[in-house]
């Protein structure tokens, strides 16, 4: 019988984790199939030990197509063929006011082409259809081509239905090669946030629950035999498996003291809490002054994409209740997890997060606050974020509660710290709410991929 083989479309460090460290893509290597793994990681040692195997291959992804060709090929694509969803206009404009730091009005454009919309709908197949011959021939890279020619890939697997260039450009590989696509990493906040255009065709969508399975077909018009409930993989590293190291062995890891309670501050993009430096000077201030009840000491976890590392390196070596998680090199998912099971508190603002702290039962809080000493002019439209539908849901369940001032945060936190406990009803909820199916959503997506792909 003919191998199998599937791309693996590695376009990120977060899909290192969702997609490679999962039940997914061992159970896909138990049964033979051949993985081909597409990634700008292949020249990391340890990434490449990490996830060798037998029937494993690595091949690099290329540059991401730029130019103005690309740029106004995509911007025309989503304008002709964006939802008019009352929801996802709010959301829409939430977002720009993020970018832009400040409320903006609603354009006179967009209800202008909003209109036109409305009379070129009947055409929306054909509009459809052009744009796909478009990005064929947009997107068409001689070294993808070669290697669909070399592999004879089964299913290309992807994280989204187009939300990164990435796999805009193996959806048409996939599509010009005849070859299956399943989209198996949408992130929890995917319809409600990012999903804002009709979506290239994939044969197959994993979709968390059947909420969002509803959402899908509903609110989005995809076809409801083109969805699979399965759950997530995002997770299977939780499941049976204690954390690699203690919790004086991770604190003491990091430079901290394994008496005092850590309370680890997730940082977001900028553009998403533009004062978070000025947080991270207030929660030392209280730390110094006790405030919480208990001696502590703070981490902080700086993404990849920070722009502010530079003055946090520059605090934690004058600050000795100041922590650093190095964010420039690849994380293993053991060092990870192993620092968040140390955590006493968990903060961050809008993050997905909060699943990984339910799941391993510690209190975290969303910031809802730009300075805790102060109104900010950014502080309204922090509000409109926590108004997305997602967080809306995650909220309710008090799995998650949102800290709208400083004295408010000082108050959650106090309880947090003197009681992991104290949340545990809403945690419970919280990973009901999302992940209805429980855990093991890496096993159930790599049964759908094998019905694909067999």
């Amino acid at each position: 019988m003919e191998q199998k083989t599937v791309f693996f479309i590695i376009s990120n460090r977060v899909r290192i984790s969702t997609m490679l460290r999962t039940d997914m893509f061992s159970l896909l290597q138990k049964r033979g199939v051949r993985i081909v793994i597409l990634s700008r990681f292949g020249a990391d040692e340890t990434f490449i030990k990490e996830f060798s195997g037998t029937h494993v291959h690595f091949e690099p992804l290329g540059k991401s197509p730029s130019g103005f060709l690309v740029s106004a090929s995509m911007r025309i694509r989503d304008t002709l063929l964006k939802y008019d969803d009352p929801e996802l206009s709010r959301t829409l404009h939430t977002l720009r006011n993020i970018r832009t730091g400040r409320v903006v009005g609603w354009r006179m454009r967009d209800a202008v082409l909003r209109r036109l919309r409305q009379i070129a709908h009947p055409l929306l197949p054909t509009i459809t259809r052009m744009f796909t011959i478009v990005e064929r021939i947009l997107f068409a890279n001689k070294n993808y081509a070669e290697l669909f020619r070399l592999y004879k890939p089964s299913a290309v697997l992807l994280g989204t239905l187009g939300s990164e260039m990435e796999d805009v450009v193996f959806i048409s590989h996939a599509d010009t090669f005849g070859v299956p696509t399943i989209v198996a990493d949408l992130p929890w906040s995917y319809v409600d946030n990012r999903m804002f255009s009709h979506p290239r065709t994939a044969t197959r969508i994993i979709a968390w629950n059947e909420q969002m399975k509803e959402q899908l077909v509903a609110s989005r018009g995809i076809p409801a035999d083109a969805i699979a409930v399965a759950g997530t993989a995002r997770f299977d590293h939780y499941a049976g498996a204690a954390p690699a190291m203690s919790r004086e062995e991770c604190i003491t890891m990091l430079g901290g003291n394994p008496h005092k309670k850590l309370i680890t501050y997730a940082l977001v993009d900028d553009e998403w809490h533009p004062r978070q430096e000025h947080v991270v000077e207030w929660l030392l201030d209280m730390i110094s002054q006790n405030a919480f009840g208990a001696e502590a000491q703070l981490l902080v976890r700086a993404g990849p994409k920070q722009q502010k590392l530079e003055l946090y390196k520059k605090r934690a070596a004058e600050h000795p209740e100041l922590l650093l998680d190095d964010p420039t090199k690849l994380s293993d998912q053991a060092r990870l997890t192993s620092i968040l099971s140390a955590s006493d508190l968990l903060i961050s603002v809008g993050s997905s997060l909060a699943l990984d702290a339910a799941i391993l039962a510690r209190p975290m809080l969303y910031l809802g606050f730009t300075d805790p000493e102060r109104h900010d002019p950014f502080d309204p439209i922090l509000a409109q974020m926590y108004e997305q539908p997602f967080l809306v849901r995650a909220i309710a369940t008090s799995g998650i509660r949102v800290a709208k001032s400083g004295e408010e945060f000082r108050t959650l936190a106090t309880a947090a710290l003197q009681s992991a406990a104290s949340e545990e009803t809403g945690r419970k909820k919280l990973i009901a709410e999302f992940l209805s199916g429980g855990m093991g959503g890496g096993k159930r997506i790599a049964e759908e991929i094998m019905r694909v792909i067999s």
